[in-house]
């Protein structure tokens, strides 16, 4: 009985530890596929409601409306053919990363997402693309 108890503690507790990354892991899946294709709305849609963007060292820190303007103009001008994530990973405050390689009509891109947690979604605080 002991030993049941024992399995089932550690089975909610791994269960527990392990539900925040299968979210995250959705949400870089979804991240992956809107890059990939140079979807600026399923992007925005995780926007926070002020988001740093960078675009090749100009950065602003724009209403997310203002920043999907912003994502969107760039794919227009820089037409994504494939997004392949290379990095992700959790900084010290808690703050989620993404580093991924764009490929675009006029070349290639790095592109990193820092996401927060907020609730039992992920909000992106801040995108940096930078030309490779």
């Amino acid at each position: 009985m002991v030993s049941n108890v024992s399995t089932m503690t550690r089975f909610f507790l791994v269960l527990l530890i392990a539900l925040p990354f299968s979210l995250f892991s959705q949400d870089y899946a979804g991240l992956t596929k809107a890059f990939s294709h140079g979807d600026a709305s399923a992007i925005a849609n995780m926007f926070a409601e002020q988001v740093e963007l960078s675009i090749e060292n100009d950065v602003v820190s724009e209403s997310a409306i203002d920043s999907q303007k912003e994502l969107r103009t760039y794919f227009m001008n820089n037409t994504p053919q494939s997004f392949k994530m290379v990095h992700n990973g959790v900084s010290g405050k808690n703050v989620h990363y993404m580093i991924g390689e764009l490929t675009t009509s006029k070349g290639g891109s790095r592109i990193t997402t820092y996401l927060v947690e907020k609730g039992e979604t992920f909000e992106i605080q801040s995108i940096e693309i930078e030309a490779n």
